[in-house]
């Protein structure tokens, strides 16, 4: 799951509970810590679509036959290298699901940002996942809600069209870019730049910056 810090205490705890029986209950240990570790490797491998170098499995089953390790704490520190492997390979695998889904997100929210039932449910439906982990994942990558993004969305476009579009009125680009009634969108308008839908277009007809 990721917990290397956990991983790695238990498995030292495994190897330090043979101290006090003969070296082949370490040799027995080392081998069903290496069946394990293995079984977990196969199991990420085929669920999570990783390939793991064939050195990993052979450094593996390497510390399942202690004889040539001088102390516990080198087999220990065997196997904790083994399993920081693993995690950081399931870590940037992760990384990488998370990207691809972040941009999916924002494909969709590009060309969906329009409708009025564009919203978290709606994206989330659409990446088949739950509403709760898409927007947690979106906020962890780029630091703002979807429903902050959608509104980002359509106010850039409906400043757009009040600077170009001379001939849309101002109901028409509130219910162009998505909002769901002019009063509602001169309200956020205003909020956001400190003028209304009309003044803004009016100061960029007279060569304002906006």
């Amino acid at each position: 799951n990721g917990h290397e810090e956990e991983a790695c205490r238990l498995m030292r705890e495994i190897l330090q509970g043979t101290r006090r029986y003969p070296f082949s209950a370490v040799t027995l240990t080392c081998s069903h810590l290496s069946l394990a570790i293995s079984g977990i490797v196969d199991e990420v491998q085929k669920n999570r679509l990783i390939e793991f170098p064939e050195s990993l499995l052979a450094r593996l089953f390497s510390f399942g036959d202690p004889y040539e390790a001088e102390s516990i704490e080198e087999i220990e520190e065997g196997f904790a290298g083994i399993i920081r492997q693993i995690i950081a390979a399931v870590g940037d695998k992760r990384s990488a699901r998370h990207a691809d889904l972040l941009a999916k997100i924002n494909q969709l929210l590009a060309e969906q940002y329009r409708d009025p039932g564009c919203c978290l449910d709606s994206i989330a439906g659409q990446v088949g996942l739950s509403s709760a982990y898409v927007g947690k994942i979106y906020k962890r990558g780029t630091l703002k809600s979807i429903s902050e993004q959608i509104l980002e969305l359509r106010m850039e476009e409906a400043r757009r069209l009040l600077r170009e579009n001379p001939k849309m009125t101002v109901t028409e680009i509130a219910e162009y870019t998505g909002f769901s009634t002019n009063s509602y969108f001169s309200k956020v308008f205003h909020k956001k730049t400190g003028m209304t839908p009309n003044e803004y277009r009016s100061l960029n007809r007279k060569g304002g910056s906006g």
